[in-house]
């Protein structure tokens, strides 16, 4: 393929001129342009090979393309929700396709937004034709360094320093070597699940077991913390739905994932009567055929081009990802688990509640119960926050129409229904109804106790320091990895050393945060108690999006500073009016903290009605009525 010459860099006009490169390729390129002030940036996730570069490139000026990254992506959203929607029509299987990655569109989940992004920031930088340094771009993923090579191959401003196909291919062959392991240790795990559940529940009495009808579902998640108070489920999303309920005299019981942890299965088993455990009604030739499914794009070259670009790398990078990965296998999985489920005990069940996220295993769930027993009414429970760039919280235009979501939406507050209003949800399919997780923000009990509390800590020079680390692993760690070297040496405060309290997300602990041993610095400590036993005790909230930690942080009067990655900000635009956000960055890090924890702030929680507008109060007749 012809690219520009390198010996351009040093001919062409003061315009924006651009040198691609590979991290691997940084020392070469920073050779070629000895004697070229210019400036470089990274694309990519990997913060190890992003300091490696740095260590290459000591006197080159590092320009942040994180906030410029943010911008583009909220304007490229409706355009790639829509682009992906077309894709989805043209596929021939909908499980197949409601269970891929491509269909999330998700960004925890998926790359392929944020590279799609990264093409419009270069698109954008040639397009404004500016006067500007020479700018190093150095592009950590083979298929969008050849995504855009071949895009940009004749550009008289663009000039090359590898993207090649042979780094695909390794990639490829990389991704391909995975498969046949995955795929075998995600049916060896589903086997051993159900093997454990035959031999754990030979003897329990049966889930629908003189059930009278209708029932009620609620969809629990099953973690260590589910199993709190003895004798029953505790439920950290739903709160106490299911005794409102039944309460009214509904009849009511949770139901699990199809995916258990092992460990957990004998913890379920006493709970067999108020729990329909759904690996249960798992046939087991079911499982196989379930983890042994493909998924392969069809018609790639007629829906690779989304606004005048090719993006037949891109998709084949995710199909290979996808191939790679168990998570596939498992939502469909899922989707079998729900069709049985529908199929067999369908006519006892009136309504099913689940949180709502919008994810995979929720649209194979509304699917299989829509084809098995379309009466059931499917209800999602909008239980966090509604982040303005987590794209399944948006739809592609008219997709309410075609794509597997629940008859009715309850969001916990208007603020967030209005969020879900903007990304395109029906207003016939929304209702408030409160919200159960945070009920506690609304008890005159807390109120009284967060507005003793500054009282009770008169006198306290030690300063504490929350952080909250988010799923998405780039960003926590891009937190971490800035916390532990920043703070090696303790930071005094009015003469006091800070003491750090680390809060991991429950589903990116640090053992897998980090994948290696930790030794946190002194004045640090991981502590796995919820939000609500941490805030009244500390002096500031750090965190890193997307958290929606940071909104419970304020209600409790808690003063917040937000970490700003290079990476794309998912909550980004997502403040409230009257609520002040500081920010700092890696340079900034250590001083933006010392000045906020230096700075006399009485912690009391703000006002009812400010409570209300983010998380209201649960509208239990709104309940009652929905499942009635």
């Amino acid at each position: 393929m012809r690219s520009t010459p390198i010996r351009r860099w040093h001919e062409m006009t003061t315009a924006l001129q651009l040198l691609v490169a590979a991290p691997e390729q940084a020392a070469r390129a920073a050779r070629t342009v000895a004697g070229c002030a210019f400036d470089w940036c990274y694309f990519g996730t990997d913060l190890s090979r992003q300091a490696a570069v740095a260590a290459v490139l000591p006197g080159a000026h590092w320009i942040r393309v994180g906030d410029a990254l943010t911008r583009v992506a909220t304007e490229m959203k409706q355009p790639f929700l829509d682009w992906i929607d077309t894709i989805g029509r043209q596929q021939g299987n909908p499980v197949n396709w409601w269970a891929s990655a491509f269909a999330s569109s998700n960004p925890l989940e998926s790359d392929l937004f944020l590279l799609v992004c990264y093409t419009r920031l270069v698109q954008e930088w040639l397009d404004a034709d500016r006067e500007g340094p020479r700018r190093l771009v150095i592009v950590e993923d083979p298929w969008l360094a050849l995504t855009l090579r071949r895009h940009l191959a004749r550009h008289p401003r663009v000039t090359w320093c590898g993207g090649s196909l042979g780094a695909c291919l390794q990639d490829a062959i990389f991704w391909l070597a995975k498969v046949p392991r995955v795929m075998g240790a995600t049916l060896l795990s589903a086997i051993r699940s159900f093997l454990i559940v035959k031999r754990v529940f030979r003897h329990a009495a049966h889930d629908f077991d003189g059930v009278p009808q209708p029932l009620t579902l609620i969809y629990t998640w099953i973690e260590p913390r589910s199993f709190l108070t003895p004798g029953t489920l505790t439920d950290g999303w739903a709160g106490r739905l299911k005794e409102l309920l039944s309460r009214q005299g509904a009849c009511v019981k949770r139901f699990t994932p199809a995916s258990v942890p092992p460990s957990l299965l004998p913890r379920l088993q006493p709970l067999a009567e108020e729990c329909v455990v759904t690996p249960r009604h798992l046939p087991l030739f079911q499982i196989v055929r379930a983890v042994c499914g493909w998924h392969r794009l069809q018609r790639l070259p007629l829906i690779a081009r989304c606004r005048g670009w090719d993006y037949r790398w891109l998709l084949s990078r995710e199909q290979l990802r996808e191939w790679g990965q168990a998570d596939f296998g498992y939502y469909r999985l899922g989707y079998v688990a729900m069709r049985e489920l529908a199929r067999r005990h369908g006519h006892r069940v009136q309504t099913i509640i689940y949180p709502f996220e919008n994810r995979p295993w929720e649209k194979l769930l509304c699917l299989a119960w829509r084809t098995a027993a379309p009466h059931v009414r499917l209800i999602g429970y909008q239980h966090v926050w509604v982040p303005s760039l987590l794209l399944p919280y948006s739809l592609a235009t008219g997709q309410s129409e075609r794509a597997p979501l629940p008859d009715l939406i309850v969001a916990n507050s208007a603020f967030n229904l209005a969020r879900l209003l903007e990304g395109g949800y029906p207003a016939s399919r929304l209702v408030n109804g409160g919200a159960l997780q945070y009920e506690y923000l609304h008890a005159a009990s807390w109120r009284a106790a967060s507005n003793a509390a500054p009282a009770a800590q008169t006198g306290r020079t030690a300063r504490t320091a929350l952080v909250t680390f988010p799923v998405s692993r780039a960003h926590a760690w891009s937190l971490f990895a800035a916390l532990v070297s920043e703070f090696r040496h303790p930071l005094l405060v009015d003469g006091e050393p800070v003491r750090f309290v680390l809060k991991c997300h429950p589903a990116l602990p640090m053992e897998r945060l980090s994948q290696d041993p930790v030794t946190l610095p002194p004045g640090m400590a991981l502590s796995q108690a919820p939000l609500r036993q941490l805030l009244p005790s500390v002096d500031l909230l750090l965190y890193v999006g997307p958290t929606s930690s940071w909104w419970e942080a304020r209600l409790h009067g808690v003063p917040v500073l937000k970490y700003q990655t290079d990476l794309l900000d998912m909550d980004a635009g997502h403040g409230i009016d009257g609520f002040s956000v500081q920010y700092c960055c890696r340079a900034t890090l250590r001083a933006s903290i010392e000045a906020c924890l230096s700075e006399v702030v009485e912690k009391r929680p703000l006002p009812e009605h400010v409570v209300r507008r983010l998380f209201d109060r649960v509208d239990e007749q709104l309940w009652v009525t929905l499942t009635g």
